[in-house]
């Protein structure tokens, strides 16, 4: 029964091969082939209408096997239409005698794999693991002329009792070592590769009946994922789980056995709430300003915060809280940074300007080249940026020296620690973005880069490419290599202290270790998360909207 389709094939062939004056000259068989039936071919032109090309050879379209000549079948190709099969692509005795796409099935032939009837030609079935017509398959839903159905299990039990010494002799010749391989040699079925997504689970080595990318059989046969307090889930042969809200998977141990409303695993794992305590799953946090009007920047300067208010004013408030004090009117969006007495700002013509931080009198400090949209600062000096040039000044001899910004296009981001200036330039926003140091060193190229920061052991900013996940970059200095530590939600923001990273996101804050040695876990939850203000002994301090607040590290 196993080869009753192909045998009718062969004997079609040659009976017309047989009778050449014959009525077979002028068969379907014939015309087809005088059509360019099985040449090879590389796209659809190549084979004359209305053949199309497909496994490399001109075949005819078909919808199911009704469409094709008697005895062949109908088999889907790779992404295009079906095809009906060719005679010499029938037969197989491993995996690699059948076309791309196919595999070959317990009854030998080069069949299509499926997990459902879903997957297979209108009219098929999936049987053991294959697609086959109606007339393939058994009244158990079994694949005709499978090794399974037809060949019993080689014998590897033990003797017949009535054995005695002769006896013991024969059954250790029959079921010892030489039985089997005997076994393995005539009667066991051959060992094949199977198609991607199928393994051979069961008795039969050949049969590949097994859907390897299920939660039961994830990668390999009987791999089970864990489901406990989670949805399971097998992606590329590998396990995962998505957590039911409220539990976290926090250790080695199976499934997400954390309960996220403890102290130090508090709403994600391994956030801690700095000796406070977690009240569902949620840090407490201190709002220190709530003023309605967007907050556009912010730095902590020494007991401060100075922040600007939607392109019009510059502010600053206590850390400990208390009233806001105006310190000076800005141009739109321009640059400012502050350290712990002092405000630097950009004014007309331009000019770079100095104000107290507590409030007072504003004064000149330097003139300028380029009006900054970023300013920042170090011990020594001041820096501010256009997006296409950068200039400094040090701070105990106001003067405008110019840096020469090199291949500079869109500066997005400046950094100073170490005695050096490090920054961003993203060009034209798409692939050949630069982190530089200094004037004009290039440290690493990458697509979108944004905002930065650093110590002495590495630079860190974050990218917004591949969107709409983004990254967040380290680059071990001097020389690399280059690592990533997060990734997802299009990280904006950046800033570290001596263990993390810190980073915002449309919907979060998060925080990831240094040596990446940990995920990123979130550690304040909501939305319009933006600026970065810095750190107190404690808490992380941002801005969310017009609000700013203090979440424990």
């Amino acid at each position: 029964m196993r080869r009753t389709r192909h045998l009718a094939r062969v004997a079609l062939v040659l009976l017309c091969a047989a009778a050449a004056a014959s009525a077979c000259s002028d068969s379907t068989a014939e015309r087809l082939r005088a059509a360019g039936l099985a040449e090879n071919c590389t796209i659809n032109s190549d084979c004359n209408e209305p053949l199309i090309c497909a496994f490399a050879r001109c075949h005819s379209e078909c919808s199911s096997t009704r469409d094709c000549p008697p005895g062949a079948r109908c088999v889907q190709t790779d992404g295009g239409p079906g095809v009906c099969q060719l005679n010499d692509e029938v037969e197989c005795e491993s995996f690699s005698d059948c076309p791309a796409g196919q595999f070959c099935a317990v009854d030998n032939e080069c069949r299509n794999p499926c997990s459902s009837n879903s997957e297979c030609l209108g009219g098929q079935t999936c049987a053991t693991s294959a697609c086959a017509d109606p007339e393939e398959v058994d009244l158990e839903g079994n694949l005709i002329g499978g090794a399974d159905a037809s060949t019993p299990p080689p014998d590897t039990g033990p003797p017949d009792s009535g054995a005695g010494t002769d006896g013991s002799m024969d059954a250790s010749a029959d079921t010892g070592t030489e039985a089997s391989t005997d076994a393995a040699v005539d009667t066991g079925p051959d060992v094949v590769s199977c198609p991607v997504g199928f393994d051979s689970c069961g008795a039969n080595p050949s049969a590949c009946e097994t859907d390897i990318r299920t939660v039961q059989n994830c990668g390999v046969c009987g791999n089970i994922c864990e489901s406990t307090n989670g949805t399971p889930a097998c992606t590329s042969g590998q396990c995962g789980i998505q957590c039911t809200s409220g539990f976290g998977d926090c250790n080695a141990g199976p499934g997400c056995e954390t309960f996220l409303t403890s102290d130090n695993d508090c709403g994600a794992c391994g956030r801690t709430c700095q000796g406070l305590t977690c009240v569902g799953g949620a840090c407490p946090l201190t709002v220190l300003l709530d003023q309605g009007s967007t907050i556009e920047h912010c730095e902590v300067a020494g007991t401060r915060i100075a922040y600007r208010v939607q392109g019009v004013d510059i502010r600053s408030i206590p850390l400990a809280g208390g009233s806001q004090t105006n310190l000076v009117q800005t141009l739109g969006s321009a640059g400012f940074t502050a350290d712990g007495s002092t405000l630097f700002f950009a004014d007309a013509p331009p000019t770079i300007r100095q104000a107290p931080l507590a409030g007072g009198v504003n004064t000149p400090f330097t003139s300028a080249s380029v009006f900054p949209d970023f300013m920042v600062h170090d011990s020594s000096n001041v820096y501010w940026a256009s997006a296409i040039s950068i200039e400094l000044s040090p701070k105990t001899a106001p003067s405008t020296l110019l840096f020469v910004a090199g291949t500079a296009s869109n500066i997005r981001g400046l950094a100073a620690f170490g005695g050096t200036l490090y920054w961003t330039d993203d060009a034209d926003g798409s692939t050949d973005g630069m982190v530089k140091r200094g004037p004009s060193t290039v440290l690493a190229t990458d697509t979108e880069p944004r905002k930065i920061a650093g110590d002495s052991f590495a630079v860190y900013w974050t990218n917004q490419q591949p969107a709409p996940n983004g990254r967040v970059e380290r680059f071990t200095l001097p020389s690399g290599p280059q690592t990533t530590l997060a990734a997802g939600d299009e990280p904006f923001d950046i800033a570290e202290n001596a263990e993390f990273i810190y980073y915002t996101t449309e919907s979060a804050v998060m925080r990831v270790r240094k040596d990446g040695s940990t995920p990123a876990i979130p550690i304040q939850i909501g939305s319009g998360f933006r600026w970065i203000c810095g750190f107190d002994s404690a808490h992380i301090i941002y801005t969310t909207g017009g609000r700013i607040e203090l979440l424990a590290k």
